[in-house]
């Protein structure tokens, strides 16, 4: 049976190349028969939006821009602009009575990582990856439907009351708070890299997050973008 899902992301300018990303991100995901969204929503700030005219994907163009705990540092509102645009993402779902799957504005997932986190999410309502250097990875992950007015109440609860928290930080305490209901995919990589190369994974299910120009080179090099 056919799966019901929204992919959200966001998007923030800065640089020409984040831009051009943006068209590799979109084709990676155009070219993946695995992935069959109805539509992909990107919430954009500062008025700062890809270069992506495709018709099964919408823009939210704003003007405000609430910021990065990472970039800043200044904590100036109560919530930053990630998780803002992940919990908009998710109600904007649940208003279309559909399962969430966030896709992070520099994450290329490969093969059938739609089907193998469906597979793998089981009775759970939510399912992401795993990473040496962080407690958990969230450029990509599945929320079902009917778990979003949950994910969103816990998260922003957690925010408002600790608002420096990091994202990784607040998954891992949704986790350990909800056994059962938060589950590990099984597939890497995240910010980590396959130990055996990019050639290694050709025909299997993988991602990776922060990818540089060189990076970029071999995967082109390598067949999995283009």
């Amino acid at each position: 049976m056919s799966q019901r899902y929204i992919v959200g992301s966001g998007y923030i300018g800065g640089d020409a190349g984040r831009g051009l990303f943006s068209l590799i991100w979109a084709s990676n995901l155009e070219r993946n028969p695995d992935c069959n969204a109805c539509q992909v929503i990107i919430i954009c700030s500062r008025n700062e939006f890809p270069p992506l005219h495709q018709e099964w994907i919408k823009l939210i163009r704003l003007e405000g821009d609430l910021g990065h705990i990472c970039r800043d540092n200044s904590h100036k509102h109560q919530i930053e602009g990630w998780p803002m645009a992940v919990m908009t993402g998710a109600m904007l779902a649940y208003n279309d009575e559909s399962d969430f799957i966030f896709i992070e504005q520099d994450c290329l997932p490969f093969g059938n990582f739609v089907s193998r986190m469906y597979e793998e999410i089981g009775e759970a309502g939510l399912i992401m990856g795993s990473l040496s250097h962080q407690p958990c990875a969230q450029s990509l992950f599945l929320v079902r439907h009917w778990f979003i007015p949950q994910f969103v109440h816990s998260y922003l609860g957690k925010k408002i009351n600790e608002r420096k928290l990091q994202g990784e930080q607040v998954f891992t305490q949704m986790e350990q708070e909800m056994p059962g209901k938060i589950k590990r995919f099984s597939f890497g990589f995240d910010r980590d890299r396959p130990p055996d190369g990019f050639e290694s994974m050709k025909g299997k299910t993988w991602y990776v997050q922060q990818v540089s120009v060189d990076e970029v080179a071999r995967l082109k090099d390598c067949g999995f973008i283009i």
